[in-house]
């Protein structure tokens, strides 16, 4: 289900999220559902939870026809060499924000099966997991400026 859009200034999109409990729930699994149909629907390279109004560290990544949720995500690493990225946010409609962030992450978390990952990205994924990593800790592009 496409869920709406929660924008700033809302406090939930200000405050870190919860850790997930139980990654298999019924609840995680419709919620990663309905984060899917929505950032679909706007054309959004990602999109973290507390977007939709659920306060839980979790993330949707759709990038290059690549469509997956990580949970629990954490950035383990980043790379010394940086770059700058002018970035939206569907949660700052019509704001652009030039970024500067790693050019290399690293990234672990749990998969939709339940597993444990861990994920190597650069450039434009690493940007987007970033971006989906700062949203479940609460700090949005505007924080940049």
């Amino acid at each position: 289900m496409i869920r709406p859009i929660i924008h700033s200034p809302n406090k939930i999109l200000s405050t870190p999220s919860s850790m997930v409990e139980n990654p298999l729930s019924p609840s995680i699994k419709t919620l990663i559902e309905d984060m899917k149909d929505t950032v679909i629907s706007e054309n959004g390279f990602g999109i973290a939870a507390p977007q939709i109004g659920h306060h839980l560290r979790v993330i949707v990544i759709n990038y290059r026809k690549d469509l997956y949720a990580i949970i629990n995500p954490e950035i383990t690493w980043t790379s010394k060499g940086k770059s700058f990225l002018e970035e939206g946010c569907l949660s700052v409609p019509d704001v652009f924000v030039k970024v500067e962030r790693p050019k290399e992450v690293i990234i672990t978390g749990i998969n939709e099966k339940g597993e444990k990952i861990e994920m190597k990205a650069k450039d434009m994924l690493a940007k987007i997991l970033q971006h989906e990593t700062d949203h479940i800790n609460g700090i949005l592009i505007s924080d940049y400026l």
